[in-house]
């Protein structure tokens, strides 16, 4: 055989190999420990009250204790509080977990940095906002630090700015990346665009279609989030695209691993349960799920405790 041909035969090897190996890289299924949840929403701001953010938090909250999540909640939250809970909750978690965080509400950009804005925020100047508001840079480091398997920080923060003082504030959110494998966040419209609230529903437009995708069987949470994004831009007439920025390395399953031989009926019956939040008998056990709920600047918790 001539060495060209050798040379030719071992390159189509190795990039078949090649192939093979991303092609099962790709698809790994990404098994965690525990299933950790931070659930945020803020909407008694006095300046600029927004609708539907507490509701946003208490129906994600419930899709994800269905999904086996143990879930924290905080609502209308101060600076203070939103930084206590973000530290408690990632020291709580541990080694190969999933750690997720969701924060509705008001959300703005400083000179390329992200902030969430808490409830007693009391905008003056651009030098107040990194003082006075959470850097939505500072919760990623933390859940990147905090040993979890996977992070998902997802922000339907992307109203418009309310603080019409502000001389460097841009629309949205600014890109926000992330270098750690593991990591994955979402937006609920793109970078430097705003966010619909929604008003005439009980959700904001993102949020409504998220938590009626999460549940889908089958679907890797890239595949949910990209469902969400077709879903949301055809509903708001193409003015709202949700982007995210993944660095998820292999696949991981809300619900289940991908079925080989779809059920209909099976799937329209879970997807049913989940709208109806009446949970049939056969999934009523749910003893993985735990929940922990502090609304407002004063803290108050339920009776279940919160994760350890």
């Amino acid at each position: 055989m001539r060495p060209v041909a050798v040379a030719c035969l071992f390159g189509l090897l190795a990039s078949s190999s090649a192939r093979a190996q991303i092609r099962d890289l790709k698809y790994e299924a990404i098994e965690v420990q525990r299933k950790l949840a931070l659930v945020i929403g803020n909407g008694a701001y006095p300046k600029a009250p927004l609708k539907n953010p507490v509701n946003d938090a208490v129906s994600m909250g419930a899709v994800l204790k269905r999904l086996g999540f143990q879930v924290t909640e905080g609502r209308d939250l101060t600076l203070r509080r939103i930084d206590q809970m973000v530290g408690q909750f990632a020291g709580a978690v541990r080694q190969g977990d999933l750690a997720l965080v969701f924060f509705a509400g008001h959300g703005m950009q400083v000179q390329l940095e992200n902030y969430l804005v808490p409830v007693d925020f009391d905008f003056k100047s651009d030098s107040d906002v990194k003082y006075d508001a959470y850097p939505a840079s500072k919760l990623r480091d933390k859940l990147e630090s905090s040993g979890a398997r996977l992070r998902i920080l997802i922000l339907d923060a992307c109203r418009n700015n309310p603080f019409r003082g502000s001389r460097t504030a841009s629309r949205g959110l600014a890109p926000m990346q992330s270098d750690a494998e593991g990591t994955l966040i979402a937006f609920a419209t793109g970078e430097g665009n705003v966010a619909l609230d929604n008003i005439e529903e009980s959700n904001g437009l993102f949020t409504k279609h998220l938590i009626a995708a999460l549940p889908t069987p089958g679907l890797s949470i890239e595949e949910v989030f990209k469902k969400v994004k077709e879903d949301v831009y055809r509903a708001s007439g193409r003015k709202q695209n949700p982007f995210t920025y993944d660095n998820i390395v292999g696949r991981y399953y809300p619900v289940s691993a991908p079925l080989k031989t779809p059920d209909p009926l099976a799937d329209t019956a879970l997807q049913l349960e989940y709208r109806s939040g009446t949970p049939s008998r056969a999934r009523t056990r749910r003893p993985c799920s735990r929940t922990t709920s502090v609304d407002g600047p004063a803290a108050s918790s339920s009776a279940s405790p919160k994760p350890v």
